[in-house]
């Protein structure tokens, strides 16, 4: 039996399409409307239960005075007025507070201020100054009968009096150096520098070192101590001295670690 394949069936029916088209346009158009709907619910609950219209409202506080009296007129300390204290000690004045101001400052007398002023001139002069001699008064003779009486002149007149002289200053002295003193034997500060596996290198690096910092090492004497360790074997500590005290040794070596050399300060 024999089948024939017939060809496909196209649907260009106009009427077809706009029933395949005509539910997703029903949901398009209730859409639209429900977003309208939405809009002007939206849009009547704003003007309805919007702001009055005019200016915005002004808040006044209450009509009181800024500044009012307490209630209590005791003051900072609570119950003064309570009668107990007067029962306590009756008659009694009320304590004054303590007064935080100063007094105020009077002026010094012009006399004070003269007085004071000749006192430092008399200070920069060098000492006081000599009174004026007083003059002596003249010697009246007694009257003799018939002569009148002859005041007789001073013998000798007063010797004008000497000016002060300047006191002269002391030469100045030249400055005496204070040799250092010498530390007990027994309390010999170090500082040690370094450590190294022989000697050559220890006394190599105690040159480099004082060498770039004179002014740290330059006066210290050069120690190279021997020591010996089970698994390490032989070194040679660098150290220099020796140093008063041990506050004159951490100084010298704090200013030698600021400069990224490591110190060790060696006590005896």
């Amino acid at each position: 039996m024999l089948f024939r394949r017939e060809p496909p069936v196209r649907n260009d029916d106009p009427e077809h399409e706009a029933q395949s088209a005509g539910p997703l346009r029903r949901w398009f158009r209730w859409l639209v409307l429900g977003f309208a709907a939405l809009l002007l619910a939206t849009l009547a609950v704003w003007v309805l239960t919007g702001p009055p219209p005019g200016p915005p409202p002004v808040i006044t506080g209450p009509d009181l005075p800024d500044r009012r009296a307490p209630g209590d007129q005791s003051g900072l300390v609570p119950n003064q007025d309570q009668p107990i204290y007067d029962q306590v000690t009756p008659g009694a004045e009320a304590g004054r507070g303590q007064d935080l101001l100063a007094q105020t400052e009077r002026p010094m007398a012009q006399a004070d201020v003269e007085a004071r002023a000749k006192m430092q001139d008399q200070a920069r002069s060098g000492g006081a100054e000599p009174a004026p001699p007083e003059r002596s008064a003249p010697v009246e003779k007694p009257a003799a009968s018939g002569e009148a009486t002859k005041t007789e002149p001073p013998s000798t007149a007063a010797a004008p009096a000497r000016a002060p002289t300047p006191p002269t200053a002391p030469p100045p002295t030249a400055p005496v150096s204070v040799p250092a003193a010498a530390p007990p034997a027994g309390q010999q500060y170090r500082v040690q520098i370094a450590s190294v596996r022989t000697e050559a290198e220890a006394e190599a690096e105690w040159k480099r070192v004082s060498g770039l910092y004179p002014e740290f090492l330059g006066r210290l004497k050069p120690t190279y101590e021997r020591f010996e360790t089970q698994n390490s074997g032989v070194y040679y500590r660098v150290q220099g001295g020796p140093l008063v005290d041990k506050t004159l040794a951490e100084l010298l070596c704090s200013q030698l670690t600021s400069r990224k050399v490591p110190c060790l300060v060696i006590s005896p």
